[in-house]
């Protein structure tokens, strides 16, 4: 095949690609620049750097720097990336790694929290038993990453390319980085008790011991107030303060379901990778002689753009 042919059919595959678009993205996002995590970036330089500074309960914190630094550098651009373009040309391992680091992000972060949380108990309701809390803040250390890494296990195995098209001699690989059905069938733990395993470490058992850890420390310290007969602060500043409280568990609530609405969309999308395999969409990867096998394909689509582009009443009608 010539070189102007595939230059052709790779002009006409990208305006595929960009037909595709499943998701109402702002102009102008395909030029944004990539965010830099200073903040996280140097928490963690500096926890790695200053001697005093590496502690157990500090280390928690670590984690969450690190968790946020991937999400800024690794999983928020490639998470961009799928939702400006259906077709994925980065690999079969890259794809891996996003759909198994995503989650290792979240399950991090939100571990992290549980146990910062669970070690101030520790500490104010055993202030001088030391030698147990720092086993328990190691415990609580090892424990976060043990079960973040078992937990994406199955997103790595699951995440692989789904080829819709490909042409080698084009250099033309037409493919789709989800969850694979088919792998979930073959593994030890359906996807089901996956994401029921997940709702339960990952936002149940997280949300209890924030709950349980701060209102024990509540509890606590106002009991401390009352024997030493000391005020406590008027009713203004505790207002503010359960507000602060109120706040941080609302953000933990919605933020925690994150990665359930992923999940769902994945689902969504799908199907409708396997709606579009039963229209003749992508059911045999074969390779393009003369690209004639999509040439019907990528008349329909491209008459269709210019008719939406020509009558705007069509946009509403699709």
């Amino acid at each position: 095949m010539s070189n102007e042919t595939c230059e052709h059919w790779q002009s006409l595959f990208s305006r595929i690609n960009h037909y595709f678009r499943d998701d109402i993205v702002l102009n102008g996002t395909e030029h944004a620049s990539k965010e830099v995590p200073c903040g996280n970036f140097l928490t963690m330089l500096v926890v790695i750097l200053n001697p005093t500074m590496r502690t157990t309960r500090n280390f928690f914190i670590f984690n969450l720097a690190l968790s946020d630094f991937f999400v800024c550098t690794v999983t928020a651009p490639m998470t961009l990336y799928t939702v400006l373009y259906m077709f994925w040309p980065f690999g079969t391992a890259l794809c891996k790694i996003a759909g198994s680091l995503q989650g290792f992000n979240i399950f991090l972060s939100t571990f992290s929290i549980a146990a910062i949380a669970l070690d101030r108990y520790v500490l104010v309701i055993f202030p001088t038993k030391r030698e147990r809390q720092h086993n328990l803040s190691l415990m609580f250390f090892v424990f976060i990453w043990v079960v973040s890494l078992i937990l994406a296990v199955p997103l790595l195995i699951a995440s692989d390319l789904n080829t819709i098209y490909e042409d080698p001699s084009c250099g033309i690989f037409l493919r789709i980085c989800h969850e694979q059905n088919d792998i979930w069938q073959t593994m030890m733990i359906s996807k089901q008790t996956y994401t029921l395993s997940v709702l339960v470490t990952q936002y149940a058992f997280p949300l209890f011991s924030l709950v349980f850890a701060y209102t024990r420390i509540a509890h606590r310290m106002k009991l401390r107030f009352a024997n030493h007969n000391i005020t406590l602060p008027n009713s203004t500043d505790q207002n503010q303060r359960r507000r602060l409280v109120y706040c941080i568990h609302t953000i933990f609530f919605f933020l925690s379901d994150n990665f359930f609405f992923r999940k769902l969309r994945g689902v969504v999308f799908s199907s409708n990778v396997q709606r579009s395999q039963k229209n003749g969409i992508g059911r045999e990867p074969t390779k393009c002689n003369n690209c004639g096998g999509v040439k019907t394909l990528l008349t329909t689509n491209i008459d269709m753009e210019e008719t939406v582009a020509l009558n705007p009443e069509t946009d509403e009608q699709l």
